[in-house]
């Protein structure tokens, strides 16, 4: 499932990081509703972890949301503000 650890480092010794945008509840919808194979493999990747819930705004949709109101405004100015000739910008 996962490769094997490098170095002799025993299967407890290595790091592995999921991140996700749906909460553990939902697992067993997002594997085709089969509630046997998201116990299975959350019961895998539960045993011995530590599980970070954060909430929040994600950073990435901020950004694009910011990205998209600038695009916007540049666009309104452009027809709201239209160039006077001789005049560059």
């Amino acid at each position: 499932m996962f490769p094997a650890p490098r170095g002799g480092a025993q299967p407890d010794q290595v790091s592995v990081l999921i991140t996700t945008n749906k909460a553990i509840r939902e697992w067993p919808e997002v594997l085709a509703g089969d509630a046997v194979l998201a116990s299975a493999i959350l019961d895998r990747f539960l045993h011995r972890c530590v599980v970070l819930d954060i909430r929040g705004r994600s950073y990435r949709l901020r950004d694009l949301e910011q990205t998209f109101c600038e695009r916007q405004e540049t666009i309104a100015r452009s027809f709201l503000l239209p160039e006077e000739p001789g005049v560059t910008k």
